[in-house]
């Protein structure tokens, strides 16, 4: 087993993840890779005496820099994940990557400085109840 590495260790979300990382396995892992990069800033507006809850933004601060910022992250870690032939889907609203990773492929992913952190991308299975399946 590889030894943890602290510059790419505290990246990742998740003990099992962090053990699955640390191995020398054979198999893949889908995982969530976060860029690093400036988040917005959102202001809301205070609710109504009312005591009706509405959302109303009133500004989302986000600059032509930190725009480029964005940019530049999601391209660099493109650019890596091509490099190591992983195949991806980038989930531009999360700003998140999903990606199947080796564990060395996921040494790599979290040493990148464009990462901000690596979770597991869980499935998770709803069963309808027992009253409303089909027969």
């Amino acid at each position: 087993m590889s030894r943890l590495n602290d510059n790419w260790g505290h990246k990742i979300h998740s003990d099992d993840l962090r053990q699955f990382a640390a191995s020398n396995a054979a198999e893949s892992m889908s995982v969530l890779i976060e860029i690093e990069a400036p988040d917005a800033v959102v202001e809301f507006a205070a609710p109504p005496q009312s005591g009706h809850v509405r959302c109303n933004p009133l500004s989302i601060s986000t600059s032509l820099a930190h725009h480029r910022d964005e940019q530049s992250a999601i391209e660099q870690t493109h650019n890596l994940l091509q490099t190591l032939a992983i195949d991806y889907h980038f989930l531009r609203g999360a700003r998140v990557f999903v990606v199947n990773a080796t564990p060395d492929q996921l040494r790599q992913i979290t040493a990148f400085p464009t990462v901000r952190a690596v979770m597991p991308n869980h499935v998770h299975k709803v069963s309808l109840p027992t009253s409303a399946k089909v027969r």
